[in-house]
């Protein structure tokens, strides 16, 4: 390891390094920061890196390469941002603090979370929409216990029972009229705006890629395949419609008559129709619950940060342009190679 400080006319001392390793750069740094610091009442503000001479940037700030990045930072997606397992602490990156599965960590201490009626000391220990009121776990203002119970089992009250059911003497059962089918209680006769009557039953209308039971739940002129709405062999999807192959690759979309690669979440894009999967939202029981930030996909209950091919990752839905989490680096799956930032097969 060989290092060397540099002044030069377009470098104001930095520190730099010979063969690549940045992580031994940033111990040069320390060091060389508090040497002429305490005699020379200088200030490192440039880092020197394959020859070019990079600011230093503070978390959140545009960067090109880790060494750049300060706070125990490191460049994700060309922004300085927290490793995994870490978060933003002032202008530091702290590890967060580990507590048990039936715990909450507030202000760096864990407390136990607490179901409806139990003890407590802040709203965020307690489970299911209820706050801390008078130290105990209460429902707001207008609002009663929901169990989330299912058909058949016990009840109090309408809004405790799921998939459509009501509260019957005491169970949860389907209202008159409509059947339990596929874990939900459908009506014989009229039908919600959002369904659609086939043979005596309500089945919900999905959309081009959502799961599907038959032909006529989708829309696009999409058929149900393998319990998924999609173009019909032939056909490819045309300005957001199933339409004839217009001689585009398997890997592409046709806009206006032009031939476009499918992308994935995060990557560039000229049309809806090229988009593969929607992760902008998480919907639960067709509800928009929560919207993600920009540039991050909801995983394992996480926001995780987008990364593109070649650089670190924890889990392959971060990984951009189809490529997978292996070895905690996006890279192409076996059989696959990288062109233009989107792995494809090899032919």
């Amino acid at each position: 390891m060989f290092f060397v400080l540099a002044c030069s006319s377009d470098c104001f001392l930095k520190i730099t390094y010979t063969n690549g390793q940045e992580n031994d750069n940033k111990r040069m740094e320390k060091f060389f920061a508090f040497f002429w610091g305490s005699f020379l009442k200088y200030k490192i503000i440039e880092v020197f890196v394959n020859g070019k001479c990079f600011n230093y940037v503070t978390i959140g700030q545009y960067c090109v390469y880790t060494s750049q990045c300060q706070g125990g930072s490191i460049c994700t997606n060309n922004y300085c941002a927290c490793p995994v397992g870490t978060v933003v602490d002032g202008s530091n990156c702290t590890e967060v603090g580990k507590c048990w599965s039936h715990q909450i960590l507030i202000d760096k201490i864990c407390y136990d979370k607490a179901n409806v009626g139990q003890f407590c000391k802040y709203d965020q220990q307690c489970q299911g929409g209820s706050s801390c009121i008078s130290m105990l776990c209460t429902c707001p203002f207008g609002t009663i216990i929901r169990n989330n119970s299912t058909i058949g089992q016990t009840c109090l009250y309408d809004e405790q029972c799921e998939s459509g059911s009501t509260c019957t003497s005491g169970f949860c059962a389907c209202p008159s009229g409509t059947t339990y089918l596929n874990n939900w209680c459908v009506g014989s006769g009229h039908c919600r705006p959002d369904q659609v009557y086939v043979r005596g039953l309500c089945y919900d209308k999905v959309d081009f890629g959502e799961f599907c039971y038959l032909n006529e739940q989708c829309s696009k002129n999409a058929s149900c395949i393998t319990n998924r709405c999609q173009c019909p062999k032939g056909m490819v999807i045309t300005n957001g419609l199933c339409a004839m192959n217009s001689q585009c690759y398997e890997y592409q979309v046709s806009v206006n008559g032009i031939c476009m690669d499918s992308v994935s979440i995060g990557m560039k894009c000229a049309a809806d129709s090229q988009c593969i999967g929607q992760f902008s939202s998480l919907v639960f029981n067709s509800h928009i619950l929560s919207r993600f930030p920009k540039y991050t996909n909801y995983t394992d209950g996480d926001c995780q940060t987008l990364v593109p091919i070649g650089q670190y990752c924890s889990y392959s839905s971060q990984c951009m342009g189809f490529s997978a989490c292996i070895r905690s680096i996006c890279e192409c799956p076996a059989g696959f190679e990288q062109f233009n930032d989107v792995c494809r097969k090899r032919s």
